[in-house]
Order: C-alpha cells, then structure tokens, then sequence
C-alpha cells in the first residue's frame, strides 16, 4: 500500500506541473492572439492609408516605406501565427496527457481508498479474533483453575474414603478376633 501511495503521490505532483504548463499555454495563447489582433489593426490601417509619417522622424513615408513597414508586420504576424498554432498543439498534447493523469489518479485513489477499505476490515476482523482467543484463554484459565479445586476434592474425598476403609477395616478386624 505504501508504494501505491508513493505513485499516487507522484502522478499528483506530476499533475500539477502539468496544469502549471497548461495554464502558462493559455496565457501564452491568449497574448499571442492579442498581439495578432493588434497587428491585424496596424494592417488595416497602413492599407487605408495613402500617405504617412513616420513615427520616428515625422517625414513622409513613400509607397515603398508603407510596403516594408506592410511587410513587416505581415512577417511578424505570420510568426506570430506560427507560434500560436505551436503553442495551441502544445496545449492539445498537455491537456490530453494532464486528462490521462487525472483519470489515473482518480483510478489509483480509489484502489487505495478500496486497499485501505479491506486493510481496515481484516484488522477489525484481526481485532475481534484477538479478542475471542483472550476471552477463551480467560475462560480456560477459570476452568483450569475449577479442575485443579475439584482435583484437590477428589484428593480430599479419596483420602477421606482411605480412612473411612482403613477404620472399617480395623472395626472389623477387632470383631473376628
């Protein structure tokens, strides 16, 4: 049993680390998708946008400025992308493996519950049977005890037998003589 509770013990700990990771995925997803949204806006706008200044130096920004600034963020938004759909087959792969272990922790907490279940019935049944072997040695003790008096009796009785005899036999010695 105690090696049951080692492996339980350990596949909790292994839950939740797992659960950590899965919940870091999730922030991690949540701000990947944040950060492509926001890329998408600044696309939107940069495609609305005929002319602009750059924000650094104030200038006009040519056609080509806007196409490498596009460029640019299409670029990282498609890392970004890359990195989502990464991170969410990650989450997949850990919530599958994090639903196993709670499946199993669950499976192995209830054979513990059952182990310890039929370990507590055989010690009640232990406990019982001590105490039934004590009473019959109590009451073997008594009867020993009632044996040895009536063994002590039958003694008495026995020499008193040998003496009532041994008068009688006198007695009637005395009289043929």
């Amino acid at each position: 049993m105690a090696e049951l509770d080692e492996t339980l013990l350990g596949r909790r700990q292994s839950t939740q680390e797992l659960l950590t990771q899965v919940h870091h995925l999730e922030s991690n997803k949540t701000q990947l998708e944040q950060e492509i949204k926001e890329i998408q806006e600044k696309l939107n706008l940069l495609s609305a946008q005929t002319e602009a200044k750059c924000p650094l130096c104030e200038r006009e920004l040519e056609v080509e400025g806007l196409k490498l600034i596009e460029t640019k963020y299409a670029d990282d938004r498609h890392s970004k992308s890359n990195s989502l759909k990464l991170n969410q087959v990650e989450l997949d792969k850990n919530k599958t493996e994090l639903e196993s272990l709670e499946n199993e922790v669950s499976q192995l907490d209830a054979r513990l519950k059952q182990d310890r279940a039929s370990a507590q019935s055989k010690a009640s049944i232990l406990s019982q049977s001590i105490s039934e072997a004590e009473e019959a040695g109590n009451k073997l003790n008594e009867e020993r005890k009632r044996l040895a008096e009536i063994e002590e009796q039958g003694i008495e009785v026995s020499v008193q037998l040998g003496e009532v005899f041994t008068q009688k036999s006198r007695g009637s010695q005395e009289r043929r003589r």
